[in-house]
């Protein structure tokens, strides 16, 4: 089962010695690798951020860019990119990408330290690819029961650190009901140790 999903994005393309270097860093903290920087598949245990369990959990690492190309992966969508602008005042040039590819609770752990090593290290903010519910479990949310965008701002308002709402639009002239969320390291910093902690699927 595919697992959750988040991109650090950066304000200014990351150079070829800040790629190597989180390269060297990744395969430091893994006890399996394979393939190459920006297509990097790694095997990272729980002992790599104080938890207990020592077998290696899958992530698919990329490199995300604005400029399309074959074989990479874009950052954002042409349709999304004036959002993403308009709301950060400014568009982020580049990405690592993490995609956790099981589920369950130690990949969403896992998954939320990697991303704030790489925001905090790199000066990079973390787009969460959906939208933090709290207690509602992402596999819960449905039109019939979604929490209500007062409730999650306000839930979200009693962490530190910043959130950013991005609406997409689901048809012409009109926004999804509920955004996708980018935060800053602070935020996720707290968010990690609350018991209702999950990233997004």
């Amino acid at each position: 089962m595919a697992g959750p999903v988040a991109t650090v994005v950066f304000r200014e393309k990351l150079t070829d010695s800040q790629m190597q270097t989180i390269d060297h860093w990744l395969l430091s903290i893994s006890v399996v690798a394979e393939g190459s920087i920006g297509d990097r598949r790694v095997w990272i245990p729980g002992t790599a951020f104080g938890y207990p369990e020592s077998e290696g959990h899958p992530f698919l690492v990329t490199l995300p860019d604005l400029e399309p190309h074959p074989d990479q992966e874009l950052l954002y969508y042409e349709d999304e990119q004036e959002e993403v602008r308009s709301v950060l005042g400014y568009l982020p040039t580049h990405g690592v990408r993490l995609i956790a590819m099981v589920s369950g609770r130690i990949s969403h752990c896992l998954l939320g330290h990697l991303s704030w090593h790489l925001a905090k290290e790199y000066g990079g903010l973390i787009d969460m690819e959906g939208t933090i519910t709290g207690p509602f479990l992402p596999k819960l949310i449905s039109c019939d029961n979604a929490p209500d965008l007062e409730e999650i701002r306000a839930l979200l308002s009693s962490f530190p650190g910043q959130v950013w709402e991005i609406f997409s639009e689901i048809e012409p002239e009109k926004l999804a009901p509920l955004p996708h969320h980018i935060v800053d390291p602070t935020f996720l910093e707290a968010w990690l140790k609350d018991p209702h902690f999950h990233m997004i699927k």
